[in-house]
Formats: C-alpha cells, sequence, structure tokens
C-alpha cells in the first residue's frame, strides 16, 4: 500500500503535453512511468483489486495513452513481468560453465536459482503469483512461459548434452521440472517459516544434485 501511495503522489504532476511530434525518448519515458507505477499496484494492491483507472490515475496518464499501449490489464502485467525476466537474465551472472562435470553444473544452477527466488522483487512476483493464480490463469501462464520454461530449458538442455542427445527428450524435459520444481517448492516452504541464508541454499543444492545424478541411470531409461 505504502509502494502504491508513493508512486500515487509521484506521478500526481502526470505527463506535461508537448508541442509537436513527442521523442522517442519521452515516448518511452511514459510507457516506463506506466509499467513502474503498474508494477508497484500489482504487488501491494494485488492483480485483482488493481484496475487499469488505477494505473492511469497513479501514473498521470490518460486512459487513450495506456490503451493504445496495453489494451488489457493482462497485456500489461505481461509486459511488465516480461520486462523484469529480462532484466533479472540479464543481471545475474551465469552459475557455471558448459564444459563442467553434471553434478558440478546441476549443483551451481540450483544454487543460482535459489539466489534468484531469494530476492525481495522475484518472491513478490512469486508471492503474488501463487496467491492469484487460481482466479487468473494467465498470470501463471505468463510465468510459466517467461521464468518458470526457460530455466527448465537450460536445464534440460544441459542435461541432454550430458547423455549425448542434440534435443531434450521428453524424458529429460520431464526430469528437469522435476529438479526445479523441488528447488522452488524448498523454498517457499522453508521460506515461510524462517530465513534461508547462503549456506542453507548450497546444501540443499548439494543434495539435490547429488540426488539427481545419483539415479540417473533410473531417469535416463
Amino acid at each position: 500500500m505504502v509502494v502504491a501511495q508513493a508512486s500515487a503522489q509521484k506521478a500526481s504532476a502526470g505527463f506535461t503535453p508537448r508541442r509537436g511530434r513527442p521523442s522517442a525518448a519521452y515516448l518511452a519515458a511514459i510507457s516506463e512511468k506506466i509499467l513502474s507505477t503498474a508494477q508497484d499496484l500489482f504487488l501491494s494492491q494485488g492483480y485483482a483489486n488493481t484496475t487499469m483507472d488505477a494505473v492511469t490515475a497513479a501514473a498521470g496518464v490518460g486512459k487513450a495513452t495506456l490503451y493504445a499501449r496495453y489494451p488489457t490489464k493482462a497485456d500489461l502485467f505481461q509486459a511488465i513481468v516480461a520486462g523484469r525476466m529480462e532484466t533479472w537474465r540479464t543481471t545475474e551472472p551465469a552459475p557455471v560453465g558448459a564444459d563442467q562435470d553434471i553434478q558440478d553444473w546441476l549443483r551451481e544452477y540450483a544454487v543460482a536459482l535459489l539466489k534468484a527466488m531469494r530476492d525481495p522483487e522475484i518472491r513478490a512476483f512469486d508471492q503474488l503469483m501463487v496467491a492469484e493464480a487460481p482466479r487468473f490463469p494467465e498470470l501463471a501462464r505468463t510465468f510459466h512461459e517467461l521464468g518458470y520454461m526457460v530455466s527448465i530449458r537450460a536445464i534440460a538442455e544441459r542435461l541432454s548434452r550430458a547423455d549425448g542427445e542434440d534435443t531434450p527428450s521428453a524424458r529429460t524435459l520431464l526430469v528437469a521440472k522435476l529438479f526445479a520444481s523441488s528447488l522452488i517448492q524448498w523454498i517457499r516452504q522453508e521460506g515461510g517459516i524462517s530465513e534461508i541464508g547462503d549456506d542453507d541454499c548450497r546444501a540443499a543444492a548439494e543434495a539435490i544434485s547429488q540426488l539427481m545424478v545419483s539415479g540417473r541411470a533410473a531417469w535416463r531409461g
């Protein structure tokens, strides 16, 4: 609520109309203002309670300006998630090298994934998705395609290379999903009752990567 109120106060003056054709920088600034304001509202008010009218009021833009860019609330939310996912991917260092032993690769990838899940912004989006997905399945689809499946494909491709496959099989994709899901669910459960530290994440990453490799003969069958 505080975040949303602050955004509304900052945006109260809105954007001053300019004569002539607006510059690309000016148009980009409007889009960024809409996205950042809407993100604050979604995370503080929830998806269901955030209206397009509330976004225009808080961002200080007209309805025509908002709807020309994002015709629906779902379009607006997807644009926010896509932008944040891109930022998270480009700012996070590559966790491991492609030539590492498969168990080492899985462990370090797991550490990187758990580190990302501890980021306050990522946690806020994850909590929003979990809370709102039953009523708004488009939220789950957006997170699934732009976040979860990006990780799944990276894991599956590395597993397939270790097994000499040109492309991941359906079985390899399933194993990648089980690997990532176990980590995500672990940090959701444990993080809800206690603070998760670096040592906790590394211990969990070590355990799940060892378990995966120990059962490799079974899941390769």
